[in-house]
């Protein structure tokens, strides 16, 4: 029943493209990993699937992406999708490189990517090579100086040249908007001249329909890359739309939140106030400070957090850097125990997922928020859920959607990227959830 496959670098995008998708009335499923049974999903006409494969190295991403493929790719899948992130982070060209590799290498013709990294809807336009963020160079945002995968340029074609072994080419946004066959035959003719990363200026969502049309009439084989926008653009024109119906339902509300840059402390201090709502909070330092500590401290946490669900409806699990302490350093704790930034922080995730998880196993929790995509991830694994049935964009980069639990109970789900939105946004996921409840 697959017919659209998404290999996206983390689960906030997969998230986010397939809620677009879903958008469109096509049954949607969010894998959490890509080591999930595909025989498991074959209900869904979507697969959006994270590989958490963005701070991981070039090779191993490449692989990570092959892998994936080997899994979930056939001759019944119309249409496939490597998503990147809008803000060029991660292995852009060798993850491409491994998906049309594995194409190329499966069928009996050459395949290309059209890349489109513009995603209006988020503020992400591109334009004279320049990937703009709220109007910003991207360069100069605080989205590139993220710790794990910091971004250089502003270029999106200056990644694709350094990163993939494939000739890049640019199509501007003049040719963009000129006259639809002159589109299509500009890009026959890179297409003849060797070009196979075939990047397209876009400003408008206007801009990447008009790609998406001009590109169904398109006979050279290809993948859609981009951060959503142009992969449900091109899943409309292409393949119309589908028959999804919608489902269910839920109780009290318990709230996630493990992201601690600026922007989640803000959104968390909004919800806390607005809704009155109690919480209990993980101290990040006695998590790593030992095993036994770290133990005590997510029993404290759990026998809180029963405390705090009894007498309201929205119940919140913190960790301490998120509300209370300054963003601590884990450098003493990266030389102290030998292990890297990446294996103290899926320490600290693991933490406050098998706290989540528990409580959501005993019951009453009817609805699940999480912001931070390796925090889903995380609570999704410690639930022991594949995949997330995604049912609606919240709003860009925030998916509303259901999981099932091992007893059969199906809860609903609220998520967003962990820098996503304004003060508001994790109000508003809240919100959505209270209205399924209702």
């Amino acid at each position: 029943m697959n017919k659209i496959l998404i290999l996206a670098d983390d689960l906030t995008g997969a998230n986010d493209t397939g809620a677009a998708i879903s958008k469109l009335g096509w049954s949607t499923c969010s894998a959490v990993n890509y080591k999930v049974n595909p025989q498991e999903l074959e209900q869904y006409e979507c697969i959006s699937v994270n590989l958490d494969s963005r701070s991981l190295d070039e090779r191993k991403a490449y692989e990570t992406v092959w892998e994936a493929a080997e899994r979930f790719a056939g001759p019944e899948i119309k249409l496939y999708s490597k998503r990147i992130d809008s803000t060029l982070r991660g292995n852009l060209g060798s993850e491409c490189d491994a998906l049309l590799d594995k194409l190329s290498d499966e069928g009996t013709k050459d395949w290309a990517a059209m890349i489109v990294p513009a995603f209006p809807q988020a503020g992400r336009t591109y334009k004279g090579d320049i990937l703009y963020v709220n109007g910003i160079p991207l360069e100069y945002t605080s989205a590139a100086k993220d710790p794990k995968r910091p971004v250089m340029t502003s270029s999106a074609l200056e990644c694709f040249r350094k990163q993939s072994k494939r000739k890049s080419v640019l199509i501007d946004l003049e040719m963009v908007r000129s006259d639809r066959d002159a589109l299509r035959s500009y890009v026959e003719n890179v297409l003849k001249e060797g070009a196979r990363n075939i990047l397209f200026e876009a400003v408008t969502q206007q801009d990447i329909d008009g790609i998406a049309s001009v590109l169904t009439e398109c006979s050279f084989p290809f993948i859609a890359v981009d951060p959503g926008s142009f992969t449900a653009a091109f899943t409309s024109a292409k393949l119309g739309k589908g028959k999804e119906n919608e489902i269910q339902t839920g109780e009290k509300i318990l709230a996630v939140i493990g992201s601690v840059n600026q922007i989640a402390k803000r959104q968390t201090t909004r919800l806390l106030e607005e809704t009155g709502a109690d919480y209990a909070i993980l101290d990040v330092e006695e998590l790593l400070e030992s095993d036994s500590r770290r133990k005590r401290e997510m029993k404290k946490a759990s026998e809180k957090l029963r405390n705090v669900k009894e007498g309201n409806i929205v119940s919140i699990l913190l960790l301490s850097s998120s509300i209370e302490k300054e963003l601590i350093s884990l450098k003493k704790f990266e030389e102290r125990d030998k292990m890297s930034i990446h294996a103290l922080c899926e320490k600290i995730n693991n933490s406050i997922a098998q706290v989540a998880a528990e409580a959501i196993l005993e019951g009453e929790y009817g609805g699940v928020f999480t912001t931070g995509g390796d925090i889903t991830v995380a609570v999704c694994t410690a639930l022991n859920t594949g995949g997330i049935k995604i049912k609606k964009e919240i709003f860009p980069l925030a998916v509303g959607g259901e999981i099932q639990l091992e007893d059969g109970r199906w809860i609903s789900l609220a998520t967003k990227g962990g820098m996503i939105g304004d003060e508001d946004a994790i109000c508003k996921c809240v919100e959505y959830l209270l209205k399924i409840l209702q």
